[in-house]
């Protein structure tokens, strides 16, 4: 849901309610198509920020304890990647994953660390994770 348009609506539906009472009471024919226009805007902005456009993508909002949800299609793992494209060993990831949970590193800094992995070939996996990730997705 659109939480601007949804403000927006109801603020214009609270103002063609006071356009009305002030048309009622001057009883001027102008000021009911000005209520009349004002109530047909709040509606339209109502029903827009309820309607999702199929194919649009929401913002992941940060999950309190935890990290945000991933709500576009899903990237394989980097930790697959490595093991699809045998850069790794099974047991070069599991020891990369036990290091990363001590530290505050990502998975691919630990293995350059480690100097499993080049910079240039983190960067090449990264792109080809990204690409695969985004591939199918609209972005607006």
């Amino acid at each position: 849901m659109r939480w601007g348009r949804l403000s927006t609506g109801l603020i214009l539906a609270a103002m063609s309610g006071v356009t009305f009472g002030h048309a009622w009471t001057i009883e001027q024919a102008r000021w009911w198509w000005v209520g009349s226009m004002t109530l047909l805007a709040a509606v339209l902005f109502i029903l827009s920020a309820m309607y999702q456009e199929p194919g649009r993508m929401e913002i992941a909002r940060p999950v309190p304890g935890g990290r945000p949800r991933n709500l576009g299609s899903a990237a394989p793992l980097l930790g697959q990647m490595l093991l699809q494209r045998a850069m790794i060993t099974r047991q070069d990831l599991d020891r990369a994953l036990a290091l990363q949970k001590g530290s505050n590193q990502r998975l691919g800094e630990v293995l350059v660390d480690m100097e499993l992995l080049t910079h240039a070939d983190l960067a090449e996996v990264l792109e080809e994770q990204l690409a695969e990730r985004d591939e199918g997705l609209v972005w607006r």
